[in-house]
């Protein structure tokens, strides 16, 4: 297990920091919100706001950041989709969160690990921006066998400078009073004591006030990405799923996932 440089993103905690992702992910004893950007680059480097980074599980879920995907340019060489293989670790451990959050974790260690070293260069420049060069990062959000919320963040690298090796960090959460995110500038905007931080909570402020305490913090999580893709590339639209304490997921906000 490695301990990433960047180790923020959960105040105290040692979660990397995804730069072109936004997750925001929410716990107390009664939900659990995980909300995401849906900003995507296809194979021309054409940017849309069309990609889904959250998977529904019923009474737990899964998001991506980093690359969710990644197709090999070698006829018979293998491709890789964060989301697919999170739900099949999820279908093979029956509900169980913290073995499926290990399988997936397991998974694309072993995908990485296999490609050949052209592709594990052409692979690590996908993610050159991030001082941690994270491959992939998984959230997995659900109920525990003990009832209780929780959150496991899985991350991947290769380990620096030569890339023969895979390194992983793995990190469970439980609720508290802040969500947890995935970008270091949301984490910033969250809980950081800067002039920018300052400035976009005195404009929630302003702005909550005019929201019911119902919706206030699933608009919380909706405004920080949103204020977010202001400084990092991130989209503006949010999709924002809800799994309540007896299992049953509802989309509060659908931009892409069920289109």
């Amino acid at each position: 297990m490695c301990v990433l440089r960047y180790a923020l993103c959960a105040a105290i905690l040692g979660i990397p920091c995804a730069q072109a992702t936004s997750i925001v992910i929410k716990l107390n004893e009664q939900r659990i919100l995980i909300a995401a950007d849906t900003l995507g680059i296809d194979a021309a480097g054409v940017v849309h706001e069309d990609q889904c980074k959250i998977m529904s599980f019923g009474k737990a879920a899964f998001a991506a950041a980093s690359i969710s995907s990644f197709s090999s340019t070698m006829a018979s060489g293998p491709n890789w989709d964060a989301k697919s293989e999170a739900q099949s670790a999820y279908a093979a451990h029956s509900d169980d969160i913290e073995a499926a959050a290990d399988d997936w974790r397991s998974r694309a260690e072993r995908y990485f690990r296999g490609l050949v070293i052209s592709e594990r260069v052409r692979a690590r420049s996908l993610v050159h921006d991030d001082p941690d060069h994270v491959l992939v990062v998984g959230a997995f959000a659900g109920w525990d066998s003990h009832g209780a919320a929780e959150l496991i963040i899985e991350a991947v690298r290769f380990e620096e400078p030569d890339l023969a090796n895979v390194q992983h960090l793995v990190q469970a959460l439980r609720p508290r009073d802040l969500p947890y995110t995935t970008n270091i500038v949301t984490q910033e905007l969250i809980e950081g004591k800067s002039a920018r931080a300052d400035a976009v909570r005195a404009e929630w402020h302003r702005k909550s006030k005019k929201l019911g305490t119902a919706v206030q913090d699933l608009r919380w999580m909706e405004f920080l990405i949103a204020k977010t893709s202001e400084w990092a590339k991130v989209g503006k639209k949010v999709d924002i799923l809800e799994i309540n304490r007896d299992g049953r997921s509802v989309w509060l906000q659908d931009v892409t996932c069920l289109q």
